[in-house]
C-alpha cells in the first residue's frame, strides 16, 4: 500500500470491491473482483494466469477454526487496510531499511493513483507467485513492469 495524493484533483482509480468473486473476474479473461487468499486452482488469462491455476477466497479470521476453512495451498494473502498518519510515519522510517536491502526476487509496483490498492495488491500477489503458477504466453504486463526498481 502506498501513500498517494488524496486531493480531489489527484488521479483516482475505480476501487476494487473486497469480494473474491469480483477479484476472480479481474483475473479471468472476462470482465471484473477483492480477495483475501489466492490458492492453486482457478483463475485465468486476464492477468496472465493460465486457466485453473489459482482462485481468490475470503479469510474470515485468524483463529485456527476459521483458517481451516481456507482452501489449500495458499499462495498469497492480500491484506487491505487504510493508511493512517502513524502508518505513514512508520513507512517513512522503513524507507531507510528498504534502501539498504535490495531484494531482486520480489515483484513490486508502486501505487501512484488513489483507490488502486486492491488492484496493486492483486498485481503484487500474482507477480510474486510466478514460481508456483503457470502464466499464459501473453503476460506482457508482468514482463514490462518487472524491471521497475523497489
Amino acid at each position: 500500500m502506498a501513500t498517494v495524493d488524496e486531493s480531489s484533483s489527484a488521479k483516482r482509480w475505480l476501487p476494487l470491491e473486497a469480494n473474491p468473486e469480483v477479484m476472480n473476474q479481474v483475473l479471468s479473461p472476462s470482465p471484473f473482483h477483492n480477495v483475501s487468499v489466492l490458492r492453486s486452482s482457478e483463475i485465468s488469462v486476464g492477468l496472465g494466469l493460465a486457466p485453473d491455476e489459482a482462485e481468490c477466497n475470503d479469510v474470515f479470521g485468524l483463529d485456527d477454526e476459521l483458517l481451516e476453512m481456507v482452501p489449500k495451498p495458499v499462495l498469497a494473502v492480500l491484506f487491505l487496510y487504510p493508511i493512517t498518519k502513524s502508518e505513514e510515519e512508520r513507512i517513512e522510517q522503513d524507507k531507510e531499511i528498504k534502501e539498504k536491502v535490495h531484494i531482486d526476487k520480489v515483484y513490486f509496483m508502486k501505487q501512484t493513483v488513489g483507490n488502486a490498492c486492491g488492484t496493486i495488491g492483486l498485481l503484487h500477489a500474482i507477480g510474486n507467485i510466478t514460481s508456483e503458477i503457470k502464466l499464459s504466453e501473453d503476460r506482457s504486463w508482468i514482463s514490462s513492469s518487472k524491471p521497475l526498481p523497489i
